[in-house]
C-alpha cells in the first residue's frame, strides 16, 4: 500500500477528521537570483493574478499594484498566475532577491497537504492558502519536516 493510501485510510478508520488529506503533486522548482532593479519587470513578465507583494512602504495583494508602474524596492512577495505557477520572492544577499517558481507541470512527485492561515491586508480579513511539500520517495523513516510550501489564493469576506 502506498504512503498516500495508508495516511489516507488511517485518517478515515480514525474519524480524524482534522487531519488534512495528504495528495500528490508533480512540480518543477526553480531558483535564480535577482537584482532589485530587475524585479518589477521580472514581476511584469511572470503576470499574477493573485497574491501579495511587500515592499518598504506597504503590502499589496497583486490586484492592488500595476508591476509596469511600480518604482518601490521589493522586500517580500507571494503570487501566482493564470498557468498556476507560484512565484516566492526572498531576500538574498547585498540587496538581491531570490525568485523560485513552483510549476506543477514537473515531473517529480511530492506529497501536499493544504493549510490556511487568517490575514488582514488593509481593512481585508480573509484566509491565505498554502500547499505544504513533502518529498514522496525518501531514503529512511524518519519523521520529515516540510521541503517547502507554495502559495495557492486568498479568499476574504468580501468575495463570497
Amino acid at each position: 500500500m502506498s504512503t498516500q493510501a495508508l495516511y489516507n485510510q488511517i485518517k478515515n478508520e480514525l474519524k480524524a477528521n482534522w487531519m488534512p488529506s495528504l495528495e500528490s503533486e508533480a512540480l518543477i522548482v526553480s531558483s535564480e537570483k535577482i537584482e532589485n532593479e530587475q524585479a518589477w519587470s521580472k514581476v511584469a513578465t511572470f503576470e499574477p493574478t493573485k497574491g501579495w507583494i511587500q515592499t518598504l512602504d506597504s503590502v499589496k495583494r497583486v490586484a492592488d499594484f500595476n508591476a509596469t508602474q511600480e518604482q518601490d524596492i521589493i522586500l517580500s512577495a507571494e503570487m501566482m498566475n493564470e498557468n498556476g505557477q507560484t512565484l516566492h520572492i526572498r531576500p538574498a544577499n547585498r540587496g538581491d532577491l531570490t525568485f523560485t517558481t513552483y510549476d506543477s507541470s514537473g515531473d517529480k512527485e511530492f506529497f501536499y497537504t493544504e493549510t490556511s492561515h487568517q490575514i488582514k491586508l488593509g481593512k481585508q480579513i480573509g484566509t491565505a492558502t498554502y500547499r505544504l511539500y513533502w518529498p514522496q520517495n525518501s531514503e529512511d523513516s524518519q519523521p520529515r519536516q516540510p521541503q517547502f510550501s507554495r502559495f495557492i489564493g486568498f479568499k476574504f469576506k468580501e468575495e463570497k
